[in-house]
Formats: structure tokens, C-alpha cells, sequence
């Protein structure tokens, strides 16, 4: 079985980010589980390989090759000063990134939107899975009656704003249904 994959460049085609159809959905965005970025340097600039993958729901740069052309001068302190790892890595996922529509997945409409959320994800915020919402709701559930975030906070050794925001977060992902205000529903 052939894989497919996907490509673009950027940079006048001085880059390449290429990838296989094997996506991890983070938050509204499906992001590929690995990226494989090459940036073709100048005469006097080395190349450089990236590698993205998603690793514990977050993008994260795992490896980085600088290799000096054949052509070209060592490797120098100056190439390693230009090099903007992060900033890189926001960009290049943005560009790969599905954002859910209707009941399928398109590509980003905006791509100041995707940056944005990509950043976000990498923000360092921690990250809640959907197994974690899930128990979340359970728990929610099973207390209804008798101060059900209170519980959350109890049941996951979390302060009750904490527990207040799981709540507000399993609702998002559907596993509670909405609220009005004041009216509590499980």
C-alpha cells in the first residue's frame, strides 16, 4: 500500500515541507504526525533539515541538521544566529494544517487564523485529551445532584476553577450538553 503524500514550498522554492496523510487532530485542526522540512541554502549558507512531529498533542521541532554545502564555507556561528526554530515550526504546521468545516476538513481559509491557533497549541498551556474530558464528564454526571464540579475538582486533585474550566471545555467538546445560564445540565 503507497502512502500519499503532500508537499508546498516556500522561501522561492529555497524550502520544501513534505508529509504523509497520517493526521493528528489538535483542538479544530487536523496536523500531520510528522513534517519533514529541507531549506536549500546559498553559496555561502548550509542546508538545513527540520523534522516537526506531534508528540503528546503538541508540534514540536525534533531534530535539526545543519550540513555545509559542498560548494559552500563551514558552518559558522552566523548561520546558527538566523535560524528561528519556533517561529519556523508555527509556520510551516499553519501551511500543513486542516481547520474544520461542516462535517469535513478544508484548508485554512485564513492563514493568520491558522498561525494563531498553532501558536496557541505551543503556547505551553497545558493540554486536556479527549479520554481526560470524557472521565470529566462521567464525573459530572455521577454528582449532578450534589455539586458536580465541586466533585470534578475532588475526583482530579484540581482547585475548583480548574475543575470549572474542565467542565466548560467537556461541554465544548460535546460530552455535556450546553447551558443556560444559572441552569445546570449533564
Amino acid at each position: 500500500m503507497e502512502l500519499l503524500t503532500h508537499s508546498f514550498t516556500f522561501w522561492g522554492d529555497h524550502g520544501v515541507a513534505t508529509w504523509e496523510l497520517a493526521d493528528v487532530e489538535i483542538g479544530d485542526r487536523l496536523v500531520p504526525q510528522e513534517i519533514f522540512v529541507l531549506i536549500r541554502g546559498g553559496k555561502t549558507q548550509p542546508d538545513l533539515e527540520m523534522k516537526i512531529e506531534v508528540r503528546e498533542g503538541i508540534p514540536q521541532c525534533v531534530e535539526l541538521v545543519l550540513r555545509a554545502r559542498p560548494d559552500g564555507p563551514e558552518i559558522r556561528d552566523k548561520d546558527l544566529a538566523v535560524i528561528r526554530v519556533s517561529d519556523w515550526l508555527e509556520q510551516i504546521v499553519a501551511r500543513c494544517s486542516l481547520v474544520r468545516s461542516g462535517s469535513g476538513w478544508g484548508k485554512p481559509v485564513d492563514d493568520r487564523t491558522a498561525l494563531a491557533d498553532i501558536t496557541r497549541i505551543r503556547s505551553g498551556r497545558p493540554r486536556i485529551s479527549r479520554e481526560h474530558l470524557k472521565k470529566v464528564a462521567e464525573v459530572y454526571r455521577q454528582h449532578f445532584d450534589k455539586q458536580p464540579t465541586t466533585a470534578v475538582a475532588r475526583v482530579f486533585g484540581v482547585k475548583h476553577r480548574t475543575a470549572a474550566r474542565y467542565v466548560q471545555q467537556a461541554r465544548a467538546a460535546g460530552h455535556l450538553p450546553k447551558t443556560n445560564p444559572g441552569k445546570k445540565k449533564a
